[in-house]
């Protein structure tokens, strides 16, 4: 099985890349799965704020230790993903890294199943090779599963849940076979979609 290979992050300030008033801006290096790759921190400074040694904004600077700050706190972010990469069990994406350094996957409640979905379906529609028929349809399930089950988590997600989800669409809504088969692979899918960005194993 084909495993993650990341190193540890480091932090950069690049000055290939000045802004117009000539401020530089400190990124996030990392090599996932064998390439290098870099994201932005949000926080810039004027070479002759830059610390060197230190790798950090002088405390010269009048916002100096609001930056050091939120420095330390992404670089020790992004650390913790680079390992709970390494523990897993595949290959991820760097794709699935970004999300969630960027708090694209982790901005929400931890286990609940319908955020996670809601969140997708935004991103989803931001890409913009995706139907938006595709989309129309993943609301529709989302909203049919959220009448059987308001509250739910991915671990109350097991084969008596599902059988009991098929029986409610059978019995209550009357879909035929197809119909119900649908609504199954639509939470199949976005479980797997979550199992890839390591939010649940279920």
């Amino acid at each position: 099985m084909k495993h993650t290979t990341a190193n540890l992050p480091k932090i950069i300030y690049r000055t290939d890349q000045p802004k117009k008033d000539g401020s530089c801006t400190f990124y996030l290096q990392i090599h996932f799965n064998g390439k290098k790759y870099f994201t932005s921190l949000g926080i810039f400074c004027k070479p002759e704020y830059y610390d060197a040694k230190n790798n950090r904004v002088k405390k010269s600077h009048p916002l100096a230790e609001s930056f050091n700050d939120t420095i330390l706190k992404l670089f020790v972010r992004a650390s913790n993903i680079v390992l709970e990469a390494k523990t897993a069990t595949e290959a991820l994406s760097i794709k699935w890294f970004m999300d969630k350094f960027h708090n694209n996957v982790i901005d929400q409640k931890e286990n609940d199943f319908y955020s996670f979905v809601e969140n997708e379906i935004e991103l989803q529609k931001k890409k913009s090779n995706l139907a938006s028929q595709t989309i129309k349809k993943n609301i529709e399930q989302n909203n049919k599963l959220k009448r059987f089950a308001p509250k739910l988590d991915f671990n109350d997600i097991t084969e008596r849940f599902l059988a009991d989800y098929e029986e409610y669409m059978r019995e209550v809504l009357g879909n035929k076979k197809g119909g119900s088969s649908n609504s199954l692979k639509f939470i199949r899918k976005f479980l797997y979609v979550a199992i890839k960005k390591g939010l649940t194993q279920n």
